[in-house]
C-alpha cells in the first residue's frame, strides 16, 4: 500500500476574497443561491458582490464530469436552460435574455450575447427547439445564434415557477396551480 503524510490546515474560505471566478467557491467571492437538475445537467446559479453572478453547468459523462462556467460581471442570473442543437446556454438577466456559447476545447464559453429581448420573466426552459419564458406572461421564441424571434405570446398564462412532465406544463402563481396541455 502507498504510504505518506497528509498535511492539513484550517482556513476560513468565506472570509478572504481572492478572485472573481465561478466555483469551486474556495477561490471565489461567490456563493450559490440555487441549484437544480435538468437535461442531465446540474445547474448552480450563484451570486457575488455587487452585480456579479455566475452559472455553473455540470455535465456527467462516462469518464468524468465536465463543468462549464458562465461568468456575468454585470448581473445576477435568474434562470438558465440549455439548447443542445445550438450548444448554447440561455440565461435570464432580469431585463433580457443572454446566450452563452461553448468553446470547442475548454470549460470556458467561446462567446456571450445579449439578445436585447426585453423581458421580466423569471423562468426559462426549452421545449423541443423552442425557448420558453415565464413571468407575467408565457412567451415562445425560436432561438438561433444570431437572434431570438418571438413565435407566440400567451398573456393569460403567468407564473413564478413551472414543472414540465410529458405533455403537461404545470404553472404556479398566486391564483393557484394550473395545468396546460403542450403537445402542440
Amino acid at each position: 500500500l502507498p504510504s505518506g503524510t497528509f498535511y492539513l490546515s484550517e482556513e476560513d474560505l468565506w472570509a478572504t476574497t481572492r478572485k472573481r471566478y465561478a466555483p469551486p467557491y474556495y477561490y471565489s467571492d461567490a456563493y450559490p443561491v440555487r441549484m437544480f437538475y435538468n437535461d442531465k445537467m446540474i445547474f448552480i446559479i450563484g451570486s457575488g458582490y455587487g452585480n456579479m453572478g455566475y452559472c455553473d453547468c455540470i455535465v456527467y459523462n462516462e469518464s468524468y464530469p465536465k463543468s462549464y462556467h458562465l461568468y456575468f460581471p454585470d448581473f445576477k442570473p435568474l434562470d438558465i436552460t440549455y439548447a443542445s442543437t445550438l450548444e448554447a446556454y440561455f440565461v435570464l438577466s432580469g431585463q433580457s435574455i443572454w446566450g452563452a456559447f461553448k468553446g470547442t476545447d475548454s470549460a470556458y464559453m467561446k462567446s456571450y450575447k445579449d439578445y436585447k429581448v426585453s423581458t421580466d420573466a423569471t423562468s426559462i426552459f426549452m421545449i423541443g427547439n423552442n425557448l420558453i419564458t415565464l413571468g407575467n406572461e408565457l412567451k415562445i421564441y425560436s432561438p438561433s445564434v444570431n437572434e431570438i424571434k418571438l413565435v407566440k405570446n400567451y398573456s393569460d398564462i403567468s407564473g413564478k415557477c413551472y414543472l414540465k412532465t410529458g405533455d403537461v406544463l404545470a404553472v404556479a402563481n398566486v391564483q393557484g396551480l394550473f395545468l396546460y396541455d403542450i403537445n402542440n
